[in-house]
């Protein structure tokens, strides 16, 4: 059987793995992906397989559109059946026949980004004039390492959280975090509007991150068309809603619990 290449399209939390890259742990997004494949003899080796992701998040970030790229033995690729040696933990949702050099680190149009972070009130305008001004630099470089090509970056309210969405052609680890940093700076008056231009194109130093757990990879752009799998696009609907339900009742109980301590500690005075 000659061998095959796939590309396909992923969903995990990240809060589930040390991790995305491969660790000596084996506790990461790419160990475990590797290893459902190689239990299912769809690959051997990652090296002979010539195994590569679109994408390698930083540790504590979150994907629904990852794409990892495979060579090998199988003739078709059943994600259900994937997603259940996986223990759907991660979600393999769509996929296409490659060519044989297809790379998809190289061949991606753009990342998109979003980290959605909580508004304590910052000044949204502020938030605006800075997402332009990466928009208009297009290359953002810090001082201190890291850098990324911007393609585009909005920042939009939605209730209690503010959200930055960024299409990168490519970005060094940890640039989204500290590009997000930035903004809420600027919009919390702690960084002025000249001090951030200085800041993006490397003139001033500006060493801080936001959290990992608000980063998500929505989506990597290629230029192929996957086939979407019902059954596992279904399941992968049914996680989201019951991790909104889950959170929806955590939430309740998180204020029962502060209201109960408020009244504890009123009573002390």
């Amino acid at each position: 059987m000659s061998s095959l290449r796939w590309a396909v399209k992923i969903y995990y939390d990240g809060s589930d793995f040390r991790g995305y890259a491969r660790q000596p742990t084996g506790c990461t997004v790419e160990d475990h992906l590797i290893a459902a494949l190689q239990r299912l003899s769809i690959i051997k080796a990652p090296s002979e397989s010539h195994f590569i992701s679109a994408s390698r998040t930083d540790k504590g970030a979150s994907a629904l559109g990852n794409v990892v790229a495979f060579t090998g033995e199988a003739s078709s690729l059943r994600l259900g059946q994937l997603n259940h040696e996986l223990k759907w933990r991660i979600i393999a949702w769509a996929y296409a026949r490659v060519p044989a050099d297809f790379n998809p680190r190289k061949a991606a149009l753009y990342r998109r980004y979003l980290y959605a972070d909580y508004y304590h009130g910052e000044d949204l305008s502020l938030m605006y004039k800075a997402a332009n001004m990466v928009n208009k630099a297009g290359v953002v470089r810090f001082k201190s390492g890291g850098a990324g090509l911007v393609l585009s970056a909005a920042v939009a309210s939605s209730g209690q959280a503010v959200l930055l969405d960024v299409r990168v052609k490519w970005a060094m680890r940890g640039f989204i975090r500290r590009l997000w940093a930035a903004i809420k700076s600027v919009g919390a008056g702690k960084v002025t509007i000249e001090e951030f231009s200085r800041i993006i194109s490397g003139e001033l130093e500006f060493s801080s991150f936001s959290p990992p757990d608000g980063l998500l990879l929505l989506d990597v752009a290629l230029p192929i068309k996957l086939t979407v799998d019902r059954y596992s696009l279904l399941q992968l609907l049914k996680r989201l809603h019951g991790k909104i339900r889950l959170h929806n009742t955590l939430h309740v109980l998180a204020r029962i619990q502060r209201d109960s301590l408020a009244r504890a500690m009123a009573s002390l005075t």
